[in-house]
């Protein structure tokens, strides 16, 4: 997994006894929604395109008022997926990228081919209507890469750059 990850592998893969149901989440939004409409609400994780409930969760939001958003890793957004998020109310998605070095990308997240996939996740993103933003977590392996960085995000047209420093 991902060398910055706070979730172990077991729990990673097949959830946790505290990880929320479907319900759960959905009091949770209740409440934010109850406290104020037109709230940006993250879905992130972890992974959140890993759940199942992912597209009912986004139109739940949706429908109480709220905004919500993914951080993702990328990999899992394909024109399917997003179209049916788009279709519940998603409104965008952070997605990371940890270097424009395929190989140091792929090393940090700990899964071989996962750069490609997550430029692929992009490609859908503007293809589907989709506002992202890049999440650049920097390192000392990769801090001489935020100009580049920068420049890509312009370049791919990202709506936003978050920088992230790790503590």
């Amino acid at each position: 997994g991902c060398a910055h990850c706070y979730l172990d592998a077991g729990t990673r893969n097949k959830g946790g006894p505290k990880e929320l149901c479907t319900e759960e989440v959905q009091e949770i939004l209740d409440g934010i929604a109850d406290l104020s409409e037109e709230t940006m609400v993250v879905f992130t994780g972890g992974e959140p395109t890993l759940r199942r409930d992912l597209v009912d969760l986004i139109s739940y939001a949706t429908g109480l008022g709220l905004m919500p958003v993914l951080g993702t890793n990328g990999t899992l957004l394909d024109d399917d997926r997003l179209q049916a998020l788009k279709a519940a109310g998603l409104q965008g998605a952070g997605i990371s990228i940890d270097s424009l070095d395929p190989a140091f990308h792929d090393d940090f997240r700990g899964l071989k081919g996962s750069w490609d996939k997550a430029m692929a996740g992009i490609d859908a993103c503007r293809r589907n209507g989709v506002r992202f933003q890049i999440h650049f977590s920097v390192t000392e392996d990769n801090a001489h890469e935020l100009d580049d960085m920068i420049a890509f995000a312009k370049s791919a047209k990202a709506f936003v750059l978050n920088v992230f420093f790790l503590v």
